[in-house]
């Protein structure tokens, strides 16, 4: 056990007495998260406040006036009356982003709605925009969703008196929401789904970068300098030179999980735009059982990953050959993130918890949204911590190996 400690000491040493390395594992990731979700938020709101400000060029052919003066009375559109004969060109227009949007009437669109009979053609409102344009996009959501259907309320209203005539039944009327909401929810349940999709792909792929970065260099690196040959000549029990090691990796991606997990926690208010509401959100999913159920979670998860990094490295015969090998695996555990951003609001099958890397993000996810069950839990964590320790015996079995330890 003396030599164990000693190993783990000196891995230790060895991070927290170089201020680079403390630099670039705890606080550069730290900054980086937030100035980048930051920045990601500010451009993100310019952008939306840049389209809200922009006044757009919409053409009208046909335009009837009753239309035209419903459009201008609250609008700040610039409005151009256009002749049938330059629907092409302007269609070119729009293309272009020279105009935002083109709406073209039927001619006598006032007489047909008028003089609408039972079986009669529908009169039909063309729109013209480029979705590819956000200026485009955003007038013809304007048009479609706010003037076209208060447009089509003052008709009804001129052809039925009373429009009640015409409405079997309302939905969630406005009257009866002062009364009761129709809204049912948890109190900050609807920041837990938005961070219920995020937070548990960022999790499982940013604790794969603190073994990924520091065990590769803890055991192949030193295994290409010739350090590690050293280490196994001494009188210390290879098991607790291995064993050693790999605590103090455990110890060092966990507190650089601990940073990432917080950063993403400061960071994600900014990137939603509101920082107020945002962080009220995330506090109320806050409490003793759902940290300690996530600590667990990636207690288990930093364990499985620095085994499997260890494993690689330890077979591998240089850095590069180790990181080669480790990207592959890299690459899976982003997939397994990725898929727990689209399984959807049903509680999956007990197996999928059995997954590793994907189960532990299912449960995360579950922490967050408030749905996870004990036997998913455990489930998850068991299945984790046994994958885990299976590889840790296959790397104590690899130091015995003469071959594999010096690279023969």
């Amino acid at each position: 056990m003396k030599a164990l400690r000693v190993v783990m000491k000196k891995e230790l040493d060895r991070v927290f007495h170089d201020k680079k390395l403390v630099f670039s594992l705890f606080i550069l990731p730290a900054v980086m998260m937030i100035a980048l979700y930051g920045l990601m938020g500010m451009l993100a709101g310019q952008m939306m406040a840049d389209i809200a400000e922009h006044e757009s060029i919409v053409y009208v052919v046909n335009a009837p006036s009753d239309f035209k003066n419903l459009v201008l009375e609250d609008s700040d559109l610039v409005w151009n009356d256009a002749a049938a004969d330059q629907v092409t060109a302007l269609k070119e227009e729009v293309r272009a982003g020279e105009a935002d949007l083109m709406i073209v009437f039927p001619e006598q669109f006032s007489e047909s709605v008028a003089n609408f009979q039972a079986g009669d053609p529908v009169p039909e409102i063309k729109t013209y925009y480029n979705p590819a344009d956000d200026y485009s996009s955003n007038a013809r959501d304007i048009f479609g969703e706010y003037y076209f259907p208060e447009y089509e309320e003052q008709l009804l209203k001129e052809r039925f008196s009373d429009l009640s005539v015409l409405t079997p039944f309302v939905v969630d009327s406005a009257e009866g929401q002062e009364e009761e909401s129709s809204i049912v929810t948890n109190e900050g349940q609807a920041e837990g789904q938005f961070l219920g999709m995020l937070f548990p792909y960022l999790i499982v792929m940013l604790l794969f970068t603190g073994p990924m970065s520091l065990g590769v260099d803890a055991i192949a690196g030193e295994k290409e300098r010739g350090t590690l040959a050293s280490m196994l000549i001494t009188p210390a029990p290879r098991r607790d030179i291995v064993l050693g090691k790999l605590f103090s990796l455990e110890i060092l991606s966990f507190l650089s999980a601990i940073v990432y997990a917080l950063s993403m926690i400061i960071a994600i208010p900014f990137l939603a735009g509101d920082l107020t509401s945002s962080a009220s959100g995330v506090k109320s999913l806050v409490n003793v059982t759902s940290v300690l159920e996530i600590i667990l979670v990636m207690v288990a998860l930093v364990f499985l990953y620095v085994a499997v990094v260890a494993t690689l490295s330890v077979r591998a015969k240089s850095i590069k050959e180790a990181s080669s090998t480790v990207s592959v695996i890299y690459i899976l555990v982003v997939v397994a993130g990725v898929m727990t951003m689209f399984s959807g609001n049903t509680d999956p099958a007990l197996w999928r918890y059995e997954i590793p890397v994907y189960g532990s993000a299912l449960c995360i996810q579950k922490v967050i949204t408030g749905g996870l069950t004990l036997p998913a839990f455990l489930v998850s964590t068991l299945v984790t911590l046994a994958l885990g320790a299976v590889l840790t015996w296959m790397i104590t079995r690899a130091f015995d190996d003469e071959r594999v330890v010096m690279n023969a």
